[in-house]
């Protein structure tokens, strides 16, 4: 479907309707569907709990926090769709994160998948992302939050996917934040 040399998407089993867009890979052979697999497994990588817990607003361990449903009803990959041979906080190179390739499979998997959201890591992420052939709504602040946060939409083929970031969970994650912000971002309609 893709065409890409070790590109293999995380797609949930439950219908899933939610997009995350991490940002790039380190190992070649590690795709994305196995990282997230590890995780169902029961593995636990800082950088997708700190996540999880923001997104279903539990911690890891409150008896309620379930990273498994949460991965079944999501779609994730890497938006740098080849891997980066650096390490990890080491920005990728412009040229990696303009690579039309890159624009050309998130188009792929709007069609494809028709999500209803999208939620990007990292603020270069999502000031680099594009869409092929696709022009963004205009940015606008997410209703109901104290401190301002954008989102944005995409209309591919008549399905409109809303968009927005959080800063990469890797490093200087708040919790409590992201918490606050994605509640807010995913109840949109």
């Amino acid at each position: 479907m893709f065409r890409v040399r070790f590109f293999e998407p995380w797609i949930g089993k439950s219908y899933p309707r939610l997009l995350v867009l991490g940002e790039s890979r380190y190992d070649e052979e590690y795709t994305d569907k196995k990282i997230i697999e590890s995780l169902i497994r029961g593995d636990r990588i800082r950088t997708y709990t700190n996540f999880v817990q923001a997104v279903v607003g539990k911690r890891h361990w409150e008896e309620e926090y379930d990273q498994v449903a949460f991965w079944e009803r999501t779609i994730f990959y890497n938006y740098l769709t080849n891997f980066f041979p650096g390490r990890p906080r080491e920005a990728p190179p412009w040229d990696q994160r303009v690579d039309p390739q890159n624009q050309r499979i998130l188009k792929s998997m709007l069609q494809t998948y028709k999500p209803t959201h999208c939620i990007v890591w990292g603020y270069d992420n999502w000031e680099t992302i594009e869409v092929e052939a696709a022009e963004w709504g205009p940015e606008q602040p997410i209703p109901g939050l104290v401190d301002a946060h954008k989102y944005c939409s995409m209309d591919v083929e008549g399905n409109v996917t809303l968009f927005s970031y959080v800063v990469h969970p890797s490093t200087g994650f708040s919790y409590d934040r992201w918490r606050a912000v994605l509640s807010a971002f995913l109840s949109m309609k």
